[in-house]
């Protein structure tokens, strides 16, 4: 990506920022694309002056409890220290690590209660196990507001 692309969507995130105070929820996920985003939004908010830095954006990621060990170290590690640079540098960026209930997990769901595992006309555990949770979160973060979907400022390499 060309160093003007990204010099335009951190100034596009920093004029969304600074546009009202509606709170932003990031996800996150650990993959390359995920990871640029909240590079960028980290990148946005570092450059608002520390008095301007009223609004509040959450980091959400859904550990699913079936990764394996080492996608799970470098979920946690990720967060943690995006943890750390938000407090040191006073972003006012949270950052939440999500899980389903116990008993909507996905060893619950394959052995106790026998459901298949998922395929493709069946995907049970994607609802339970990440829309769920993060929802729940949303409801929490932002109860007072309607939700609805926001458009994406998209770029492409040319």
């Amino acid at each position: 990506m060309a160093a003007s692309n990204i010099s335009e969507i951190k100034n596009s995130l920093r004029e969304l920022y600074l546009a009202d105070s509606r709170p932003w929820l990031v996800g996150f996920s650990g993959g390359k694309d995920s990871t640029l985003v909240a590079q960028l939004v980290f990148d946005a908010v570092q450059d608002i002056p520390v008095e301007q830095r009223k609004k509040e954006i959450a980091i959400v990621c859904t550990d699913t409890r079936v990764e394996i060990p080492a996608i799970v170290e470098m979920i946690e590690t990720s967060l943690a220290k995006m943890r750390r640079c938000s407090t040191e540098q006073n972003l006012n960026i949270e950052v939440h690590l999500l899980r389903p209930p116990p008993e909507q997990s996905f060893w619950v769901n394959i052995i106790g209660r026998g459901y298949p595992p998922p395929n493709r006309t069946f995907r049970w555990c994607t609802q339970r196990m990440k829309i769920d949770p993060v929802s729940q979160m949303k409801r929490k973060f932002l109860p007072d507001q309607a939700t609805k979907a926001t458009p994406q400022i998209q770029y492409r390499e040319k």
